[in-house]
């Protein structure tokens, strides 16, 4: 297990013993939980929005394709009238 030093507020210092004394757990047991607990957050916040850029991506492209075929279907039957085809 690796160690970290931070610089923390008395006032920060004071809550953390607070609550850890309530929770029965050492301030740095507590330290450990929310921060593993934050990551986990963060790392589902991130998924969250690179679902979010794909799923518009993915709508974007969607909304092209009735356009395309709309298009396709003008170029067919412009051809039909050119080369007068059934």
């Amino acid at each position: 297990m690796a160690y970290v030093n931070l610089n923390l507020s008395d006032e920060l210092i004071g809550k953390l013993n607070e609550i850890s004394q309530k929770l029965r757990k050492t301030r740095s047991a507590y330290i450990r939980e929310a921060l593993a607990f934050y990551v986990k957050k963060t790392e589902r916040e991130l998924l969250s929005a690179q679902f979010k850029k794909a799923s518009e991506k993915c709508r974007e492209e969607s909304l092209a394709v009735p356009a395309d075929v709309n298009l396709m279907q003008k170029v067919e039957a412009c051809l039909k009238l050119l080369c007068d085809l059934p």
